[in-house]
């Protein structure tokens, strides 16, 4: 009898449903953004245009969708929002509990508490003990523990974002020795190391283009220096925003950014955290418009703005629209409340816990990123 030919699938094909396991596995929830082409192609040892083909057949699916000028987001229904983990610990491990540091060299603020609320609600499931390492005095001192992990008793480790020095070479020389790490929110995009993030490029573009839609005036964005990602992408959606209404020619005079930079740990440590917004928005209506619209880089910056906008009689909402970044507890009890990119802060630090679980159970992640959806919350100042 004649052999039957084997089937024969190419290997776009192997990699879509490669994806369509990490999909149905939970690796990405529902709403939130896969990493870019390139990075997928590098994890996974595939050519661009293979991956993008991959991703294709997942986007006739229905199992993603493709968002102009920002990329593909999960559909409803093609991940679960949180995937159990089979914990296979270590020999060595078996007679003590799993423990994870959690390196925060600032204060924790809000931001932070909520971010550690959802490491500690993963860590409380999964057995895990969660070491909390900050310093107020010496911003940088927790991150000397990068160099010597090993001998700590320590399992894996987050990294939440950090003023003062950069520590890319430390974090990446860890992730090589292939310790458990995970950062939430990289310092910069080319540090390849698993992070979880959010959207804020996509957040602040939003945002930009409801007060452009609203008002029918440029923007202007206030600020402080981008020495983070996160700040920079935050940049980038306000100016990509402008360009894309006509109004690309006019943003290197719109934006107003503070002398400070966004690493510098006199900011992160301010007892008035709403002081750099005031003082950069001072400058800003020291030219004496009377109608503006403002997009702030941090709700922080925004309560500054309704700070000096009060002074000068400028009534928020009408005179001067204003839109911050975060939604932080405050930003609701301002007069009038603050519009503003809410972030899924809990979920950060729960999706952080879970990718640096599976790396302890024994599951390669590879440099992966975890983007998820940020909202625009509409309140009564834009």
């Amino acid at each position: 009898m004649p052999e039957r030919p084997r089937s024969y699938r190419t290997k776009a094909g192997r990699l879509a449903e490669e994806l369509r396991q990490r999909l149905a596995g939970g690796l990405w929830t529902a709403g939130a953004f896969l990493p870019p082409e390139t990075a997928l192609a590098a994890e996974l040892g595939a050519a661009r245009a293979t991956i993008r083909s991959a991703l294709g057949q997942l986007v006739d699916e229905g199992l993603l969708q493709r968002i102009p000028f920002r990329g593909l987001v999960v559909q409803s229904g093609a991940a679960v929002a949180r995937p159990p983990v089979r914990h296979r610990r270590r020999r060595r491990d078996a007679r003590r509990r799993c423990t994870i540091a959690v390196l925060a060299p600032t204060a924790p603020n809000d931001g932070v508490r909520r971010i550690l609320d959802g490491i500690t609600a993963f860590a409380a499931e999964h057995d895990q003990e969660v070491q909390f390492i900050s310093d107020i005095a010496d911003p940088g001192r927790p991150l000397t523990l990068l160099e010597r992990l090993d001998g700590c008793g320590i399992d894996g480790v987050i990294v939440l974002p950090y003023p003062g020095d950069d520590h890319t070479a430390d974090l990446e020389e860890l992730y090589r020795r292939r310790f458990p790490l995970v950062c939430v929110e990289r310092r910069h995009a080319a540090l390849a190391v698993p992070a979880v993030e959010v959207d804020n490029q996509g957040g602040m573009h939003q945002a930009v283009r409801h007060l452009l839609d609203r008002h029918r005036r440029p923007v202007h964005y206030l600020g402080l220096r981008c020495a983070h990602r996160a700040d920079s992408d935050r940049f980038e959606g306000w100016r990509r925003a402008m360009i894309e209404t006509g109004y690309g020619h006019l943003t290197g005079r719109l934006a107003v950014l503070h002398e400070w930079d966004t690493s510098d740990p006199r900011y992160w440590h301010a007892d008035e955290p709403w002081r750099q917004g005031y003082e950069v928005a001072q400058v800003l209506l020291a030219a004496g418009e009377q109608h503006l619209s403002v997009a702030c880089q941090k709700d922080d910056i925004a309560w500054g703005c309704y700070r000096a906008a009060a002074e000068r009689g400028l009534a928020v909402g009408h005179a001067i629209a204003i839109t911050g970044f975060d939604d932080q507890p405050f930003a609701a009890t301002l007069e009038p409340g603050l519009t503003t990119v809410r972030q899924p802060f809990r979920e950060k630090g729960w999706r952080a816990a879970w990718l640096l679980h599976r790396q302890i159970a024994g599951h390669p992640v590879g440099p992966l990123q975890i983007r998820l959806p940020t909202e625009l919350i509409l309140r009564g100042s834009a």
